[in-house]
């Protein structure tokens, strides 16, 4: 199983933000581009995670990733900061 950071972001964006449409926004993306990464997670867990109607909501499988998701997400902002340029110290 491979699963990039883009896809859950994508995730996580369209959950917190209720649509695709508006995770798009707040990514920064087109819509196409949320829901292509949140197709690509379903094919590697090997189901659906995103409830697609008036309100994106998790599915019993999505409810089960999303808090993992976040855990990852958090982590690779934590990463990102330490690189970041005149954030590294040392050699």
């Amino acid at each position: 199983m491979t699963v990039s950071v883009q896809q859950l972001r994508a995730f996580v964006a369209t959950l917190d933000a209720g649509s695709f449409t508006a995770a798009a926004a707040a990514l920064g993306v087109g819509q196409s581009a949320v829901s292509h990464a949140v197709a690509g997670l379903e094919r590697e867990v090997g189901g659906s995670v995103v409830h697609r109607g008036a309100v994106a909501a998790p599915t019993p499988l999505g409810d089960r990733l999303l808090a993992h998701a976040r855990s990852v997400l958090a982590s690779v902002e934590a990463l990102e900061a330490v690189v970041r340029p005149g954030t590294a110290r040392g050699t």
